[in-house]
């Protein structure tokens, strides 16, 4: 990837989870009128509104969102890692898809919100801080975390999430595994393009322990769904069991690791690429002929 032509962009992140936290309450309908200048993504509604004001007020005087802000500010006092590394995925992904505009991105308490750990709103990414405090972090178990989701939610993840939401609409949807299974594998050849230090592991959020039983058992794999004619099926039950996160796939016992769907279409995009170098990576994500790309791979575990 040549990069000489495409200057690294300046990131600001702003960070409205300090700002917000670090309003004494009795100033807060005053301080949320400043505050909405610089914040209008998050403070979109009536800040005259009394029911505004009280949502805001009980919101920071939450005990375990100021826990949870404490602690951020501890873990996170400084986000130059994270400014340095959007850059480079910034101007990455600018060399990959030239009309990409990077969006603004904040930083925010998201509460403990599973699914606004990031998120893109197209001009606007945002991050939930609190949702990278490691896995030692004791409020994820009292708030009822499973165990296996609990040790992917840390710093070295940020950017995989971040990565992974980014990208997430430039990427043809599909109705049956093989369709959902090029999908992920596409999903994660992007971040092999966008994060190329990052270990596989981090990529796809397993254990190294994990990652050793998918590479032992690939053969297995693509015989069971061969067999069971799961290749084209469109049962959600059994793309659930493929795709979903979980401790592990019910299929394959307690020692699996979860998304080997996911897995798979990694290694099938992988695969294809290995044959097919010359392939510009834009072009590719745009093709909707999963059938095509497995064929040309010409994946066979051996």
């Amino acid at each position: 990837m040549d990069l000489s032509k495409i200057p690294k962009p300046g990131v600001e992140i702003k960070t409205y989870g300090k700002a917000l936290l670090s309003i004494p309450p009795e100033d807060l309908p005053e301080a949320i009128r400043k505050l909405q200048k610089d914040f209008p993504f998050f403070l979109q509604g009536d800040i005259d509104d009394t029911l505004n004001i009280i949502r805001l007020t009980n919101f920071i005087n939450t005990d375990y969102i100021r826990d949870a802000f404490l602690e951020c500010q501890g873990k996170y006092h400084n986000l130059n890692f994270l400014k340095e590394g959007i850059a480079t995925v910034y101007q990455r992904n600018k060399y990959l898809f030239p009309g990409f505009q990077y969006p603004q991105v904040y930083t925010y308490i998201s509460g403990f919100d599973p699914d606004r750990q990031t998120a893109n709103f197209d001009s606007v990414m945002i991050i939930a801080l609190d949702m990278y405090l490691g896995k030692d972090y004791k409020a994820y178990r009292k708030y009822g975390f499973p165990e296996y989701k609990i040790r992917f939610l840390d710093k070295p993840y940020i950017l995989r999430d971040f990565c992974i939401e980014l990208n997430r609409y430039r990427i043809p949807g599909g109705k049956d595994f093989l369709s959902r299974a090029i999908q992920e594998g596409k999903n994660l050849i992007l971040l092999d393009a966008l994060l190329p230090g990052t270990p596989d592991t981090v990529k796809i959020a397993y254990s190294e322990k994990q990652w050793q039983w998918a590479e032992a058992h690939e053969k297995d794999l693509w015989a069971f769904i061969i067999e069971n004619e799961i290749l084209y099926s469109s049962d959600s039950k059994i793309l659930q069991k493929f795709f979903v996160d979980a401790p592990f796939t019910s299929y394959f016992g307690q020692e699996s690791p979860p998304r080997l769907g996911q897995w798979l279409g990694w290694k099938i995009v992988r695969t294809y690429f290995d044959r097919h170098p010359e392939m510009p990576l834009r072009r590719f994500i745009r093709e909707k002929d999963a059938q095509k790309i497995l064929r040309e791979s010409s994946y066979r575990p051996e």
